[in-house]
């Protein structure tokens, strides 16, 4: 059953890689790009070209990356609870949002929600997760946490998922790189062996790269509705008509039934190898959220980009047009001293070394 699980997770891995394979490759581009760090913004050939001559960077790119996400940190987004109709109560959903600042307080969600706007504005896609965290190991109390993304092409959707949020993924994979030694220190018993062909995508030579993957299972649910003495339909499972039957001594009338889809959502860590860990995980939906920048639909097909692909050919132009200024600044030869032969007398060496 396991070997079934991870077979099939592979196959949808690599569904979801193969569709996405020529966005990644340009955000890949985009990031080291604008990598603040070490900006990467001549082509090898035009510095093969250039060999030996100036070729500076002057990066531009940061500065209005920067501006976007200091306007998101001045307007912090945040999750705002409302009744949904004229049922909702204004008291609980008022409880409820307290609820959530707790959760988005002990999360620093602020880091959360920074990282994925500054990744959305870089290259077009960042991503906030969503786990469960044990607060109480002798109760197994958890709380949600939300988390940052730091590598935002570490995760993927499953290829037909196309909702803004991600609310109609199926599978869902996040991919982490572990040393081995934490790896063998984590899971002792587990194999790190390579795997052929695409084992390059799962482990390095000093690494494991041990992947995620959430999987959505529905099956079908029979319910039932029973008319309420106020006239109002309650909707329940049958086990709990038979509970309530059993508590009113007596069987309520059905005034109908119906099929409905029930979601769950399957929780893997796994290698290349096997799977290291399996559970439920206590939601309906994918604990994965997008957050995209630019996204455009042509001919069926998704693209998604941010603010430096958009400015990579006036960057390219600013770096060229600097760096031959100042090339030409460097090499101009210097004007010598002009005055009378008299004003220069006893100064030989010096209108040498100035001329």
């Amino acid at each position: 059953m396991k070997q079934d699980s991870l077979q099939r997770a592979k196959e949808k891995y690599t569904d979801a890689t193969d569709a996405f394979k020529e966005t990644r490759a340009q955000m890949l581009e985009d990031l080291t790009f604008s990598n603040p760090a070490k900006p990467e913004q001549w082509p090898a050939d035009a510095l093969k070209a250039r060999e030996g001559r100036p070729c500076l960077t002057f990066d531009q790119t940061n500065q209005y990356i920067a501006q976007i996400v200091n306007d998101s940190r001045q307007n912090k987004p945040s999750i705002y609870c409302l009744p949904s109709d004229a049922k909702g109560s204004v008291k609980v959903a008022n409880v409820l949002e307290g609820l959530i600042r707790n959760i988005e307080y002990t999360s620093r969600a602020g880091i959360a929600y920074d990282t994925a706007q500054e990744h959305a504005a870089r290259i077009g896609l960042g991503w906030l997760r969503v786990i469960p965290v044990v607060i109480d190991d002798e109760s197994n109390a958890q709380e949600p946490r939300i988390m940052r993304v730091q590598d935002p092409l570490s995760v993927f959707l499953d290829c037909d998922s196309t909702e803004p949020d991600g609310s109609d993924a199926t599978d869902a994979f996040v991919e982490t790189v572990w040393s081995k030694k934490a790896f063998e220190l984590k899971y002792p018993k587990a194999a790190t062996m390579s795997w052929e062909s695409d084992s390059s995508m799962w482990f390095a030579n000093d690494t494991v790269r041990v992947c995620e993957h959430f999987e959505l299972v529905e099956s079908d649910s029979s319910r039932l509705m029973i008319r309420n003495t106020d006239g109002s339909m309650i909707h329940m499972s049958e086990d709990e008509y038979w509970q309530m039957a059993q508590q009113l001594g007596y069987k309520p009338p059905v005034a109908g039934n119906y099929k409905a889809k029930k979601r769950s959502i399957k929780w893997y860590k796994m290698t290349g190898a096997e799977i290291l860990e399996e559970t439920d995980f206590p939601s309906e939906y994918m604990p994965v959220i997008p957050v995209l920048g630019y996204e455009l639909y042509i001919e069926g097909k998704r693209s998604l980009c941010g603010m430096v692909r958009r400015m990579r050919d006036s960057q390219q132009a600013y770096n060229y047009e600097r760096s031959s200024m100042i090339e030409r600044v460097a090499l101009e030869p210097k004007a010598p001293f002009v005055g009378p032969i008299e004003a220069f007398e006893g100064f030989a060496l010096q209108w040498a070394q100035a001329n």
